[in-house]
């Protein structure tokens, strides 16, 4: 018997304590005291958990080692002390939307550490996440995680759990990140409502941030489970009217800092006192009016939509939005940019 990755630790010195089903069970270590997890594993997955023991997520349970015993290869993970998401579910059958967003992001925390090594979780439900006794979400099983490859068109046909499995998990497309989301959006609609978001779809940001999660196309999911973290976070905007979150949205002001809201504000109301002064200084006829109107919009407004990404402008359009950030970024600065010289090219005609 030998470790298949070294670890300072000794499988021989674990106990069996509780069984919890045929390839898990509790283990203890008699000379610490310390619980462990041990779970059978297939041979192909020993690559996977030995990336997911190296990385250093507080949102993934740790995995201490993979070790050959008699009976097959045992994976050992830490035990960690707290309720699994599906018995909390149980007993509240639902929670708040404060308590949901922390839970989500902590798991697309989790999410995204193994994203960042190419591994697909692929079963993203309420019983393979658990909530520790300080509150904090952790995943807890990588039972059919996978490694995705460019290449391929499908991989094998793993459902995952009713419910929760994205529709390329049938075998139509192969599971990527993305897969990953949509189950995430099905949890974070479960633990809002106690429904799965076809029989009851939450209200409000949350809902919107469901139905992204979870388009039957997964070139219309959000690309990134960052992306999710911010949304969900954005808390300013929760319970403020429209015209407040227009307001907050405004480049510099949404950052909340002090110093770059106060340089905003400058900006915003220099641009104010300019246009205040266009229309203060043009024939009061209609075509004046509309030309100015015109030019401030293609000034001001366009390029402050298009460089700024103004309420999420990048990812709105249709044929943009699967681009990536830099190619974004790219496209929308010099569409300001040209917004601004044809506001020039309008203002100037006679």
């Amino acid at each position: 018997m030998s470790d298949i990755f070294p670890k300072k630790f000794i499988y021989n010195e674990l106990e069996p304590l509780y069984p919890f089903n045929n390839t898990t069970e509790l283990n203890i270590q008699p000379s610490t005291l310390k619980l462990y997890i041990v779970k059978t594993i297939p041979v192909e997955c020993v690559d996977y958990y030995e990336i997911i023991a190296k990385t250093d997520e507080p949102s993934l349970a740790k995995i201490i080692c993979v070790t050959a015993a008699k009976d097959g290869l045992k994976a050992v993970r830490e035990y960690i002390s707290g309720d699994t998401l599906s018995d909390l579910l149980a007993d509240k059958k639902t929670l708040t939307e404060e308590q949901a967003i922390s839970i989500t992001t902590d798991v697309c925390r989790g999410l995204s550490a193994l994203h960042k090594n190419g591994l697909v979780h692929r079963d993203i439900n309420p019983n393979n996440i658990i909530i520790s006794s300080d509150g904090k979400a952790k995943i807890i099983d990588y039972g059919i995680i996978r490694s995705f490859t460019e290449k391929k068109s499908s991989d094998t046909v793993v459902l995952g759990t009713p419910g929760f499995a994205a529709p390329e998990q049938f075998g139509f497309s192969q599971s990527d990140k993305r897969t990953d989301i949509y189950a995430v959006g099905v949890l974070l609609n479960v633990m809002v409502t106690g429904k799965l978001p076809k029989d009851r779809l939450a209200g409000g940001l949350i809902g919107d941030i469901v139905k992204k999660c979870t388009h039957i196309d997964s070139a219309q999911r959000y690309q990134d489970v960052g992306k999710i973290i911010r949304t969900l976070n954005h808390r300013e905007m929760r319970g403020k009217t429209f015209p407040e979150r227009i307001f907050l949205s405004l480049p510099g002001i949404r950052s909340g800092k002090p110093v770059r809201t106060g340089l905003a504000m400058i900006v915003y109301l220099t641009e104010l006192i300019i246009a205040v002064t266009f229309y203060l200084n043009i024939p009061p006829v209609w075509s004046g009016y509309v030309k100015v109107t015109i030019s401030l919009i293609l000034w001001f407004v366009v390029p402050l939509f298009c460089i700024h990404n103004y309420l999420g402008i990048w990812d709105r359009l249709p044929g943009f939005r699967n681009l990536s950030r830099i190619s974004q970024a790219i496209f929308f600065s010099f569409l300001g940019v040209v917004s601004f010289i044809v506001g020039l090219v309008v203002f100037s005609v006679r």
